[in-house]
């Protein structure tokens, strides 16, 4: 019985090995948005509360500047935000609710960033995405479009920089929390 039990359990760890280039979903770099007025922006309101929208926040010399598909608007930055804590990103976010449910049937607020994976991986340049349709982004560099439907992915299989967590609280003025 040992002869047999020792080879079959070679063979077993031999099968589970674990490997390195695990596919991780989620950006390495930092990133902090404490956004308290969330309400007050019509298009960022929009694409945290409908599936399939999506706002970009870009962030500006004397505030933040909001931009959908359809809409744009600005916010100055406050008192509140300079004291609670400077926004951290590569270029900018990209905020929303994708128009698919996740595996638990649910539609929870994904935040990417807003800086193309391809440039920064392959040349550590920061170029902004657009949006160039409701839910695709677009580099006008290098042309890659990825699809916010489908996690973020070009049809190549590069994948944009998402961050960990976004928060939305809809009480109030509306809380949006971003962090990496």
């Amino acid at each position: 019985m040992r002869n047999i039990l020792m080879p079959l359990l070679s063979v077993l760890l031999v099968c589970t090995s674990c490997s390195n280039e695990a596919d991780d979903a989620y950006a390495h770099e930092r990133a902090f948005l404490k956004f308290p007025y969330a309400n007050d922006v019509a298009p960022l309101f929009t694409a945290l509360n409908n599936n399939g929208q999506w706002c970009c926040i870009e962030l500006g010399t004397s505030g933040f500047i909001f931009k959908t598909f359809t809409q744009s608007g600005s916010y100055p930055y406050t008192s509140e935000i300079k004291n609670y804590g400077q926004p951290q990103c590569v270029a900018g976010f990209v905020v929303g609710k994708s128009s698919l449910p996740d595996m638990n049937m649910q539609y929870p607020v994904i935040a990417y960033d807003l800086a193309c994976p391809v440039c920064y991986s392959q040349h550590l340049i920061t170029r902004k995405l657009t949006l160039s349709a409701s839910e695709q982004l677009t580099c006008t560099k290098c042309k890659h479009t990825f699809d916010l439907s489908n996690s973020g992915l070009s049809s190549d299989g590069n994948r944009l920089l998402r961050y960990r967590t976004a928060l939305y609280s809809s009480q109030g003025s509306g809380m949006l929390v971003v962090m990496n």
